[in-house]
């Protein structure tokens, strides 16, 4: 009866050990452009905090890089693969879609410039920092 248990235990503890953890939400973490020489967005975080994404960028400036700020989603589940965000940057309005495919981040931004520059759409692709 002794040895039943001891091999039981085992095998929980075993059983136990060996689950995988519950997966993590593919949007959230830090993500650095693929492009090391982009003039254009460099650096991404997303958080997830009462309901909404929460998204911070950089852009690329010299001598480093500029901070966008923070913008919110509107409301949504965890574990989303795509989230739609705003910026209004005074000069320019600007309207995104996050994406996760295949372990990389992609962000489309659309934006509305207040000037006579017309509009632009960019496609950036970025990876997770690990």
């Amino acid at each position: 009866m002794k040895k039943l248990f001891i091999v039981l235990s085992i095998f929980s503890i075993s059983f136990v050990s060996g689950q995988e953890k519950e997966p993590r939400d593919p949007l959230i973490g830090s993500w650095i452009s693929e492009d090391e020489n982009t003039r254009g967005l460099t650096r991404c975080n997303i958080s997830y905090e009462n309901g909404t994404y929460v998204v911070e960028l950089w852009g690329s400036c010299l001598p480093q890089d500029c901070y966008w700020g923070k913008t919110f989603s509107n409301e949504m589940k965890p574990n989303s693969t795509e989230v739609q965000v705003t910026w209004n940057q005074g000069f320019v309005d600007r309207e995104q879609s996050i994406s996760i495919m295949k372990g990389k981040l992609f962000i489309a931004t659309s934006s509305s410039y207040n000037d006579d520059r017309g509009n632009r759409l960019d496609n950036e692709v970025f990876k997770r920092l690990q």
